[in-house]
Order: structure tokens, then sequence, then C-alpha cells
């Protein structure tokens, strides 16, 4: 296997035929993507670029082209870790124009310029090629896209912090958007499992900007968000939604996820089932300092095993009465109390109203995290998310273990992201990176 290396434009690399460290390609440019085939090693991308790298070659099933930070770690000989910045006046950092099978690792991105109306959506990374995989990356969004796939199958997320600090010129930029694809199988797959999850983190300042965590338009299932961390803690700006599938059809499985806003001018809901098919809503923890839980404006929404703690409106809101059967097993709490419209199908519910009508099985009460302010959404004794849960037979989804990776009990599990645990829980290394990486 034969593995590659690029280092930054304008420097002497000695033969620059990219065989090692020492005789890099000399900037994305000079790539000869020709000899980069499916099957060997890893293209190693190797200190900070001041330009668009465009993927010229695909891989295959089984052996994609890897584009790899370049660390001893990653499996390099010298470690010097890759950094792609637009300067403001790129872009894109990445493209990948219909290539297929293209894992990005372990790079970060940033500075790439915003929206321009008649040049396209700009993002950190452009994705229009199938079976591409991203991971391992941070990715800092002041004025751009964090990544835009579009008319893509099979995109998997992984491990990834995207950090969004837009303002009212980034207007729109989400910080992962899907247009106009899925349908393929396995599908989308945001997180996956226990210590692959993404943080997606917004931090924007603004009047109204419309930035959401992750949007789908137009984007058919099946797609899997699960074990990730979306936190909103911005000073300002509004109409900005953590997950909103709008359009599209097929299944949307949305499960064992933290969504948390702290927007002290945001009281829209975090989370938006505005589809044409089923999303599908297990064991995610949802918190709402301000505004709604979650809101369904089209499609089937079936929420069951979650924790829905809102500010001051509806911990849920639908725009039609809910299914039967849906929602249940759901523990819900509001900062003004159980008097307070919990629930709307459209017409206004306190708790005693919506239990008797949808919430048979569920709960009202305080969850009782561990430390809401310090953002560790765990579980103390005693508290009612313990044992409210349905059985993961009666589950569409019914995960076996929680956001952190511990099991579930499969009979009365616990609602919400988090399993109880009678000794406490180490934070897993995955988290631990995000926090440090974001502070």
């Amino acid at each position: 296997m034969t593995d590659y290396y690029v280092r930054p434009s304008g420097g002497s690399y000695g033969n620059e035929d990219g065989s090692d460290y020492a005789n890099a390609w000399d900037g994305f440019t000079n790539i000869n993507w020709a000899t980069v085939d499916a099957g060997d090693g890893k293209l190693f991308v190797a200190g900070t670029h001041y330009e668009t790298m465009t993927v010229g070659a695909s891989g295959e099933a089984g052996v994609p082209i890897q584009i790899v930070s370049c660390t001893i770690a990653n499996g390099a000989t010298n470690d010097d870790p890759a950094t792609i910045d637009g300067s403001a006046t790129r872009y894109y950092g990445i493209q990948i124009n219909s290539q297929t099978y293209i894992t990005i690792d372990g790079i970060t991105i940033q500075n790439c310029l915003g929206r321009v109306p008649g040049i396209g959506n700009n993002a950190c990374i452009e994705v229009t090629g199938s079976n591409c995989t991203v991971k391992n990356c941070t990715l800092y969004c002041n004025t751009s896209r964090g990544i835009d796939v579009e008319y893509a199958q099979n995109f998997t997320l992984q491990n990834t912090l995207i950090d969004s600090t837009a303002t009212d010129t980034a207007n729109e930029n989400d910080l992962l958007f899907f247009w106009g694809g899925g349908g393929g199988s396995p599908g989308h797959i945001i997180g996956g499992e226990a210590g692959k999850g993404n943080h997606f983190y917004q931090r924007t300042i603004g009047s109204s900007l419309y930035i959401d965590g992750i949007q789908t338009y137009n984007e058919d299932g099946p797609m899997e968000v699960s074990y990730n961390y979306f936190q909103d803690e911005s000073p300002g700006g509004g109409n900005n939604m953590l997950i909103q599938i709008e359009r599209g059809s097929g299944q949307y499985n949305i499960y064992n996820n933290i969504i948390m806003r702290n927007n002290p001018n945001d009281n829209q809901a975090p989370v938006i089932c505005d589809t044409d098919g089923t999303m599908v809503f297990e064991h995610n923890t949802v918190v709402n300092l301000i505004g709604f839980g979650i809101n369904q404006l089209s499609g089937t929404l079936q929420a069951r095993n979650n924790i829905f703690y809102a500010g001051t409106r509806e911990c849920y809101s639908s725009t039609n009465a809910p299914p039967a059967g849906w929602p249940n097993n759901n523990l819900y709490y509001h900062l003004e109390g159980p008097t307070h419209s919990i629930g709307a199908d459209p017409a206004s519910h306190n708790w005693a109203q919506w239990a008797e009508q949808y919430e048979t099985a569920g709960d009202y009460g305080d969850p009782l995290f561990t430390n809401l302010a310090g953002r560790d959404f765990t579980l103390q004794g005693g508290s009612p998310a313990i044992g409210l849960g349905d059985a993961r037979a009666n589950l569409n989804i019914g995960p076996s273990d929680d956001y952190l990776g511990n099991p579930r009990d499969a009979t009365t599990p616990d609602v919400g992201a988090h399993e109880y645990q009678l000794a406490g829980v180490v934070m897993p290394i995955a988290m631990a990176y995000y926090r440090q990486r974001r502070n």
C-alpha cells in the first residue's frame, strides 16, 4: 500500500512527487490524482494550507480514498497536523464533486467565505458524491456552512466538532445541510454509536439567522442521527433550530442525543418535524431554557422515552392531533409549572389534560439532572425519568445502550439520553475531547 503526502504551497520538498514527507506534493493544485487509487494507503495532509482541496479521484466500496491529517497517531512518519484556512476569501475548504467513497479524517478547516448569491452555499466541506465519510474533524464556521451535502447518498459524520460563531451576514449557514439526495442503503449516519457522536455547537449572534445544527430539505431517509450533542449557547440570534427535518420521505431515526438550547432571544423549538415521512424520536434529552421542546409541523412524529424540558412555551407542540399511542412514556418538565401549557395539538393543554389525552404512561417532574448549569444531563437518584420508559420490544428503534454506551434495561429503561448509573459514570474520551476543543 502506497501513502502520499501533500504540504503547503510554496515550499521546496525534494522531488515533490508525493512519495513521502520530504518529497511531498507542493500544495493541493500539484497533487497527481491519477496516481491516487482505491486500495492505496493514505493521502496525508501536512501543515496549514491557504487553498481549496478539490478531490480528483474516487475510491471503491471497502477501500475509500483516505485524506488524513499528518500525525504519527494516524500512521504518518511526521507530526504536522493539517489545517485548511479559507482566509475569508475561499468558498470551500474541501470539495468532493461527485467523487465517491472518500474519507476525510482529522483535518481542521476554518475561515471559509459565507454564502454569496449566485455562487452557492459555501461550506468548510462540500459533498456531492455518495458513500463519503467525515470523521475526527474540527470545523469552525464564522461565515460559512459547516458541511453541505447535496444529491448524495450514504454520508457518514462521526466524532467531529462543528462550531458556528456566525452573525447576520451568514444567514442560513447551517452546520450540516442536506439537499435533494438520500434514499440509499444504509442511508446517512450522523454519529451511529457511542463514542462516535458529533458536537454541533452554536454561538451565533444576530437577529434572525436561520442557522440550524442539522437541516434536511427534500432529503429522503433513511437517516440515523444518534449519540450527538447539539448545543446552542448563542448570546443572540433567532430562528435557529438544532434539528430540522424538512420535506423528504422515508424514515428518520433520532435517538440517544442531547439537544440543548440556552438562547435568550430564540423561543423556537430546537427540534422540528416537517417531513412527508416519519421521524422516530426515542431516548433523547431535549432542554430548551427559553421556548418549545419539539414541534411537529407535518409528517408522522413517533416520540417515546424522551425528556422534554421547556421554558416559556410548550414542551410538545403539534399542528395536528398526534397519532394513537404517540407521544407516550415521555417525561415533561416546564419552568413555569404543570398548569402551564405543556402540549398543543394545536389547542393548548396543561399537564393533566395532556396526560389524559396522550401521555397515559408518561410523567411530569424535574428530571434531576446532575448539573444543568454545567451541562451534565446524567440523572441523579430519585429522578422520575428512572424506569419510566417503555420496553425495548415496544419501540421502533429500542437502543440497547445509552448516549455514553452504558447498557439500558430492556424492560423498564430510563427515559432521555442517559441511563441512571448507581456508581456514577466516567465521561467517555469522545465527550472529554469535545469539551477540550470547545473551550
